[in-house]
């Protein structure tokens, strides 16, 4: 009999006190009809809006791959930093998570995790070209900045230190002192969209595709 799988996407589940969530990633056996948990986000967070959190999902025949949005960025919606102790540097940070910020693979097989890339904001999509054998990311920059990545091995795709975007109208000072419409010393974006426009980010429902996006697919043969 032939065994069939289906991979699940996330879902928040609450603490046993209910202060916080969880992101859980599920596989359903066909042949069995049975449930398994196979990934488990930490730490618990208090929940934040569902596009930042990431949760995207794609997967080749080894590996599953999911992306993790930066909750821990003062941007958008922050981690409650209150009565905890903060480390002051991102590196510090992103250790104290499994998946926030960062895209993880999965082994099939094994059900083993690891963190594959970090760095990143807002993921809006993952998708492995099986033709290339490369591993896609589109995410969403601060006014502007949108991301278009291939995915390596323990790169640090630069947030919350750098983006291509623009600071948001407000007084208060990036929790981390990202740096504005720069992206030295870190992986550098496929191809980036500078004004803020949701084309990319957001998968490409527009129905019209921008001359300068044509014009760099056709020179990268993308």
């Amino acid at each position: 009999v032939q065994k069939f799988e289906v991979t699940c996407g996330f879902f928040n589940e609450k603490s046993r006190n209910k202060e916080c969530y969880f992101l859980i990633l599920y596989e359903y056996d066909l042949s069995k009809k049975t449930w398994a948990q196979i990934f488990k986000s930490s730490p618990c967070i208090e929940k934040v809006g569902f596009h930042d959190i990431g949760g995207k999902i794609t997967h080749n025949t080894e590996n599953i791959y999911l992306s993790g949005g930066n909750i821990f960025s003062n941007e958008l919606n922050p981690y409650n930093y209150s009565g905890k102790n903060i480390p002051n540097n991102y590196k510090d940070l992103i250790a104290t998570t499994n998946i926030f910020g960062s895209i993880v693979q999965i082994d099939k097989l094994t059900k083993k995790h690891q963190k594959l890339s970090f760095g990143h904001r807002t993921p809006g999509g993952l998708f492995w070209d099986e033709y290339r054998n490369i591993l896609w990311e589109t995410e969403h920059g601060p006014r502007g900045g949108d991301e278009l990545n291939i995915i390596n091995k323990n790169e640090n795709y630069g947030w919350p230190e750098v983006t291509y975007g623009k600071a948001y109208f407000r007084q208060e000072p990036s929790f981390f002192g990202t740096q504005y419409n720069i992206h030295n010393n870190f992986t550098k974006p496929f191809f980036s969209i500078l004004v803020s426009d949701k084309f990319l980010a957001d998968k490409g429902r527009r129905t019209s595709t921008p001359e300068s996006f044509s014009t760099c697919s056709k020179a990268r043969r993308f």
